[in-house]
C-alpha cells in the first residue's frame, strides 16, 4: 500500500506541474482562487511533500475544477 500512495503522489505532483504550465501557466495563488485549495497546500503538492501530508479526493477533485479537467488526469500515469 505505502508504495502505492507513494506512486499517486509523485503523479499527483508532476500531472499537476504539467497541467499548471500548458496553454497559459497559472500561478499557486491563481488556482487557489478558482479551486478554494490553500496556496500553501498547492506549493506542498507540486513540491511531492513528504509522507506526513496526505490529500484528500475532494482536494483533487476541487484542483480539477480549478483547471477545468476530469479529476483523472491529475492522477493518470504519464
Amino acid at each position: 500500500m505505502k508504495k502505492q500512495t507513494t506512486s499517486l503522489t509523485f503523479r499527483l505532483s508532476g500531472n499537476l506541474r504539467v497541467l499548471m504550465n500548458k496553454n497559459r501557466p497559472i500561478k499557486n495563488i491563481e488556482l487557489a482562487e478558482k479551486s478554494g485549495v490553500s496556496a500553501n497546500t498547492i506549493s506542498r503538492i507540486k513540491s511531492g511533500w513528504d509522507g506526513n501530508f496526505q490529500v484528500e479526493l475532494n482536494t483533487v477533485e476541487k484542483l480539477a475544477k480549478g483547471l477545468g479537467v476530469d479529476p483523472i488526469e491529475l492522477l493518470k500515469e504519464a
